[in-house]
């Protein structure tokens, strides 16, 4: 649990995201989109809810929505990817999961 949350920051520090998940055809994929700079007040512990509930987020910053979608389009198309597909944002990252 902690080991996810904590490669979600590192991962938004370093100004990148997670490639997406393999997939389940059970449990959703679940996508985050912070806003400008990573700022979303209190996103932490709702990233480590679903890392406790067996869902580990990928995170992304705002900018980076059209690698995302293009990488979500490639794992759907390769099978990688399957099953429930959830899309959060807040403020510019809402913009983008649009």
């Amino acid at each position: 649990m902690r080991l996810c949350a904590s490669l979600g920051i590192i991962l938004l520090l370093h100004g990148c995201y997670s490639a997406p998940p393999i997939g389940s055809a059970c449990r959703p994929n679940v996508f985050v989109m912070r806003g400008i700079i990573g700022y979303w007040p209190l996103i932490e512990t709702f990233e480590r809810e679903l890392c406790a509930e067996g869902v580990c987020p990928t995170v992304a910053f705002a900018e980076q929505y059209s690698q995302l979608a293009d990488d979500i389009a490639e794992g759907t198309e390769s099978g990688r990817l399957h099953g429930p597909l959830v899309i959060v944002g807040h403020s510019n990252g809402a913009n983008g999961a649009i």
